[in-house]
């Protein structure tokens, strides 16, 4: 219970638009001051309004992978119920990014029922073998489904773009970590 206390009182309430100047990591209105050696596994799923067919997944921690995401079987990315549409590598802002781009039916209906829905899975992987504190694995999912009316969605080109413009965004802040 101590534990706990002790990771409670260094949290603090925060303004979205303030960027912290101390060591420690930012959550939704709060930050969690100190600077910690220990393992870290934190996640977000972000959704626009009740609008389940897009979303994003954000996972972030600082455990060592087995694979980088490009290494993994296709199989395992795909669920074995799509396929690739593009695998491959690019910098953004200094940082070295690995996305694999698929489509298919990954979801079910309901327990022990597949859906035949076909949706795109856009998956984006950073440090996955060598994370620290100070550079945390990070993986970023988008989903969306197609909508039976093709034509009333986004089309895949259109995705691309707007995946493209979120994973281009994402940097160290240069001021984030003093030099050790």
């Amino acid at each position: 219970m101590q534990e706990l206390r002790q990771l409670f009182e260094r949290i603090a309430p925060r303004d979205d638009l303030t960027i912290p100047t101390t060591p420690g990591f930012c959550l939704l209105h709060g930050f969690m001051q100190g600077e910690d050696s220990e393992w870290k596994d934190t996640g977000v799923t972000y959704q626009h309004d009740a609008d389940n067919d897009f979303y994003f997944d954000i996972s972030y921690n600082n455990y060592k992978g087995f694979y980088k995401l490009l290494d993994q079987p296709e199989s395992y990315v795909t669920e074995n119920r799509g396929h690739t549409i593009y695998k491959g590598t690019r910098e953004s802002q200094g940082l070295q990014l690995e996305e694999w781009l698929t489509k298919g039916e990954f979801f079910s209906d309901e327990p022990g029922y597949e859906s035949d829905d076909e949706w795109y899975k856009f998956t984006l992987g950073i440090n996955m073998l060598d994370p620290t504190d100070k550079t945390p694995l990070l993986n970023i999912e988008m989903y969306y489904r197609i909508p039976e009316d093709e034509t009333q969605g986004y089309t895949q080109e259109q995705l691309m773009v707007i995946w493209r413009e979120i994973t281009n965004s994402i940097r160290v802040r240069a001021s984030a970590f003093k030099a050790e």
